[in-house]
């Protein structure tokens, strides 16, 4: 055992990257083969991944593109389709995104080593670099999203990657570097455009990071930020040319042909109270208003422990009777045949009765409403088994252990990260310059549930790693026999003179 414990350790370290890098595309790699195996669909023969009901939303535009010679659908930033046309134009489409799903496992694994570089970066810890490394590397929770055609695992991989960029250009005064950044950075908004607010960190980092001229800094700022000028200048020309007024990020917040129906009604109401509106998660409240997909799977359309309309989301004007008669209207208007006359008056009713009750839930619960309902939305956004994609119904032994594992990984690094988020603001332990890390995952645990009320954890994903990160600095601090001062400036980054990546 202490061989190859010093095997590893020679191979293994915060300076190493190609070894480091081939072993965490191992561990990826494995991830990544049993996943395929698990969500493979069979949407387009000779294709390897699964295949969602999003998916097509990134893919279709540019197949239409390439058929028709317009981007259309447009309401998706073209941050995935652009990679994915230009794999269209050297393979057929299954091949292009079998092309796809191998960029997001390459991106995947730098960014394992990458993070684990930044957790060395900021408390010159080789056992919180190794902690991290492992912890990330096996970790499902954003691997999942490796073998589907979302946004998920790039904009995971595209942050790291942008963020440890940012670190090193200052630190080794390459402004080549943070023009680099800059363009990852606003890949990342095109990806997902709630992101674009991210790049103030880095111009934070740069202003904060005090070890270089107040010129030279500046230097950094101004190249990190002509990517974003430049791509977005080209973007808004583009959507005012195509839709004759100024559109800076997407089209629509949301699939255009969702905005306006009874469903989206239902989502609105739920949001009020502070309610779950994924309905294909078998314990959202949408579901006790009979929001459901048609054709679901046995576990998720009958499950041990249906939902119910809580109590408190009852007003004087709205008792649970009322409630009750709005989700029997929903389930009316869903089983109604397309061409049914009555199909109609119930979409009225729900429209009319829905927006009454938010009014009166606002008017009668201000409090609830604008304080407890985000706070409820925030705990099932973060608080639940982190396995409900990959293992939401565990067939054997194996899967109820890996489903355990796993649920404790997601669990403990979302609890300690976020205590270690917290902790990092006041304390002088972790470096003023470093505080992009903890910010960052602060931003993406509380926009989604408490600015735009969504629940739905796939959103958590690309901010997980840097829970992570705080997850395992916190727990150092607490257990380390030889607790550290604050970093002095000049130690910030690293690996230096030995660092086999080169930048």
């Amino acid at each position: 055992m202490k061989s190859i414990l010093r095997t590893y350790t020679s191979w293994i370290d915060p300076t190493r990257f190609w070894p480091t890098a081939f072993l965490a595309l191992a561990v990826k790699g494995t991830l990544f083969v049993g996943l395929l195996l698990r969500f493979r669909s069979p949407a387009f023969p000779g294709y390897w991944g699964g295949y969602t009901f999003d998916s097509a939303s990134y893919i279709d535009p540019v197949e239409h593109l390439l058929s028709q010679g317009t981007y259309d659908p447009d309401f998706r930033m073209p941050g995935y389709g652009v990679p994915y046309g230009l794999l269209r134009l050297f393979f057929e489409q299954a091949q292009a995104l079998n092309a796809m799903l191998i960029v997001q496992l390459l991106f995947s694994a730098i960014s394992v080593v990458l993070l684990a570089r930044i957790a060395f970066m900021t408390t010159r810890s080789a056992q919180l670099f190794h902690l991290v490394f492992w912890a990330f590397g096996i970790s499902t929770f954003v691997s999942l999203y490796d073998v589907l055609p979302m946004t998920e695992s790039l904009s995971a991989s595209v942050m790291i990657i942008g963020v440890y960029l940012t670190f090193r250009s200052l630190d080794r005064d390459r402004p080549v570097l943070a023009f680099v950044a800059g363009f990852l950075f606003t890949w990342i908004a095109f990806l997902r455009p709630v992101m674009i607010p991210l790049l103030g960190l880095p111009v934070l980092f740069f202003l904060l990071k005090k070890d270089r001229l107040f010129r030279r800094r500046l230097v950094h700022v101004a190249l990190f930020l002509l990517p974003c000028s430049l791509i977005e200048s080209a973007w808004i020309a583009r959507n005012y040319n195509v839709h004759g007024r100024v559109i800076p990020l997407s089209t629509s917040w949301m699939m255009p042909h969702f905005l306006g129906t009874p469903t989206y009604r239902m989502c609105e109401v739920v949001q009020a109270f502070g309610g779950s509106m994924v309905w294909w998660d078998p314990d959202a409240e949408i579901r006790a208003f009979n929001v459901r997909d048609k054709g679901e799977p046995a576990w998720l359309a009958d499950p041990e422990r249906k939902p119910s309309i809580p109590a408190y989301a009852t007003t004087p004007e709205f008792p649970m009777d009322s409630l009750v008669a709005l989700a029997d209207a929903v389930q009316r208007w869903e089983n109604a045949d397309q061409t049914d006359p009555q199909r109609d008056r119930y979409n009225h009713y729900i429209m009319e009765r829905g927006a009454r009750y938010i009014a009166s839930f606002k008017q009668t619960h201000p409090f609830q409403y604008h304080v407890v309902a985000p706070l409820r939305i925030l705990r099932k956004f973060i608080v639940h088994s982190g396995t409900y994609l990959d293992l939401p119904h565990p067939r054997n032994m194996g899967e109820r252990v890996a489903k355990g594992f796993y649920s404790g990984l997601y669990l403990a690094t979302v609890l300690f990260g976020s205590l270690g988020a917290l902790v990092a603001l006041f304390d002088r332990r972790w470096p003023r310059w470093a505080l992009v890390v903890p910010l960052i995952f602060g931003y993406g645990a509380l926009v989604h549930p408490v600015v735009l009320r969504f629940c739905e954890y796939r959103y958590l994903v690309p901010f997980y790693p840097w829970a992570l990160v705080m997850a395992a600095w916190f727990v150092h601090r607490l257990f380390s026999r030889q607790r550290r001062s604050a970093l002095p400036t000049h130690a910030a980054c690293m690996p230096g003179k030995d660092d086999q990546l080169g930048v």
